[in-house]
């Protein structure tokens, strides 16, 4: 998930040291695109498969008992990071952001409501209810349009991270109810004979 419009004005607003700090963050938490990575490549085929199968609550099946695996690799490629990120951004940027670790936090956080919202983006997908994640990323980008230059302005790096935030939780609002819908529709009969198979089918 972009953030284009806060980063652009926090460079323009707060100068190159705090974009600096948003960048080394950025960089870190880049460990956690693996995870990411990983789970583009698997989840959202696994979760069609499943679906064509064994329909609406076996997708939900699906998705509920993969969830907790997916986000503990996340966790456990953030939780040393967050645990100690005074240490790790003096071994990227060799004490030049020393004090500047709070991005570091946010972009965890950022990280984990990411993958929150590519579950949902998944779920829709498989369902074939693509429209509304157009307009979801398209409130998204017109909050950061919208706000990105006075919250930096007057709230500067915290006020950015936050605005980045918020972009996401637009997104994640703006999903929850239809994926919630899709997976809550009322499974045919022979839906209901199959659910028990798609567990078996979970594998990731």
């Amino acid at each position: 998930f972009t953030a284009n419009s806060f980063l652009v004005a926090l460079g323009t607003i707060q100068g190159p040291v705090a974009l600096g700090a948003v960048r080394a963050a950025q960089t870190l938490i880049g460990v956690a695109g693996v995870v990411i990575q990983g789970f583009e490549n698997l989840v959202p085929a696994r979760a069609a498969a499943v679906y064509g199968q064994h329909g609406s609550a076996g997708l939900e099946t699906f998705l509920r008992t993969s969830m907790p695996r997916w986000f503990g690799y996340l966790s456990l490629c953030l939780l040393p990071i967050v645990a100690f990120p005074g240490f790790f951004l003096k071994v990227l940027t060799g004490g030049e952001q020393a004090g500047l670790e709070e991005p570091l936090f946010f972009f965890a956080f950022g990280a984990l409501l990411a993958l929150a919202i590519l579950y949902m983006q998944v779920c829709l997908r498989a369902v074939e209810k693509v429209g509304v994640l157009f307009w979801a990323q398209l409130a998204s980008g017109i909050v950061g349009g919208i706000a990105a230059v006075p919250v930096t302005m007057n709230y500067g790096l915290r006020g950015c991270m936050i605005g980045i935030i918020v972009q996401q939780l637009v997104v994640f609002s703006l999903l929850l109810r239809p994926a919630r819908a899709c997976l809550r529709k009322k499974a045919s009969p022979d839906e209901g004979e199959t659910v028990g198979g798609a567990a078996s089918l979970e594998s990731l």
